[in-house]
């Protein structure tokens, strides 16, 4: 034991109250960007969208659930004594910590149904390709019940009864972190395989560098809770409260770095056929004026990555015409020059 539970609630709800704040500001962000393309009729973005709503709904009852929990074990004080908040944390079969599994094993399901269902498009629907992180995803999904079952049969963490929980632990956790490690490989060689990978002019290679990012990302925290239960540390709870925010962050972050890219690549075409001096290179650094510009633009969907293809905004022409009026009671005639503008939207 590292240090003890109840200081260990208080580092968790830390962490998960700042990763908790990123993920809203990225959902919103993402959001806006998806609902540009709703009234386009993209049901792909569509769905996009509600998976966003629904990780964002989880993460929002998590952080509540945590708060409700510092609130009863540090200001309401339900166990009494000096220990009252040590032993509160230490009830792990107390009904609100088994709410905040459930959201858990709600949170990485979805994550890792989101995994699937991209390796899946990205291989042309291809079911072959992900019989096996299906039935991964399924033992996971198993493995967790059995987590939540016997996890309101643990008194303490000092119980008999917590090393079978324990057991299902390490299966759930060792299952998520295959089937998202799976499907980052498998996307990354089909992506690999595709083309001209390692050229300049390739536009593939920023989608694996995002696809490789979140997923590192999201298999790192996953190792970090299995190493913290393996040692037997209380450092287990924070990483556990920072997965299920970290699941809509990195979400969101593969959504916007993708749409960032089609957005220089579509500034790129544009400048090119205006005849301007374009660069090599052009940085994909993100920038707040890049976002304000992205989402300012309409845009279409393209492809079953979620990615959105930008259309050129309506253009306003002014066109000027001239006519001479002749008239019949005059030898000579009168020139009148009318000017007319219209604008083509």
């Amino acid at each position: 034991m590292s240090f003890p539970l109840h200081q260990a609630g208080l580092a968790a709800i830390l962490v998960e109250t700042v990763l908790y704040g990123i993920g809203m500001t990225m959902g919103a962000v993402t959001s806006l960007a998806l609902m540009r393309v709703w009234v386009e009729g993209g049901t792909v973005n569509k769905r996009l969208l509600l998976v966003l709503l629904l990780m964002l709904v989880l993460s929002t009852a998590h952080v509540f659930i945590s708060f409700v929990r510092v609130f009863e074990a540090f200001i309401k004080k339900i166990h009494n004594g000096p220990d009252g908040a040590l032993d509160y944390f230490d009830n792990l079969s107390q009904p609100l910590f088994v709410a905040k599994n459930v959201i858990l094993v709600l949170q990485t399901t979805l994550g890792d149904c989101v995994h699937t269902w991209r390796c899946y498009v990205i291989f042309n629907r291809n079911v072959k390709v992900i019989l096996a992180p299906v039935l991964i995803l399924s033992a996971g999904l198993i493995s967790g019940c059995f987590v939540l079952e016997s996890t309101t049969h643990v008194p303490s963490l000092n119980s008999a009864a917590f090393n079978l929980c324990s057991r299902w632990i390490k299966a759930y956790d060792v299952c998520m972190m295959s089937t998202s490690v799976y499907c980052a490989l498998a996307i990354t060689w089909k992506i690999y395989r595709s083309g001209h990978f390692f050229t300049s002019q390739s536009s593939l290679f920023p989608v694996v560098v995002v696809i490789v990012e979140a997923g590192a990302l999201y298999t790192s925290s996953l190792v970090a809770f299995l190493v913290t239960d393996l040692t037997g540390s209380n450092g287990q709870f924070v990483v556990m409260d920072l997965i299920t925010p970290l699941v809509p962050i990195l979400f969101c972050l593969i959504i916007l770095q993708l749409q960032f890219h089609q957005f220089v690549k579509y500034s790129h075409e544009r400048a090119g056929s205006s005849g301007a001096q374009v660069q090599p290179t052009i940085s994909t650094r993100l920038s707040w004026e890049a976002v304000r510009d992205l989402l300012k633009l309409r845009r279409e969907p393209s492809n079953n990555l979620g990615v959105s293809a930008f259309q050129m905004r309506p253009l306003a022409i002014q066109i000027s015409t001239q006519a001479e009026v002749h008239s019949s009671g005059d030898d000579s005639s009168e020139v009148r020059k009318k000017a007319l503008a219209e604008e083509i939207s």
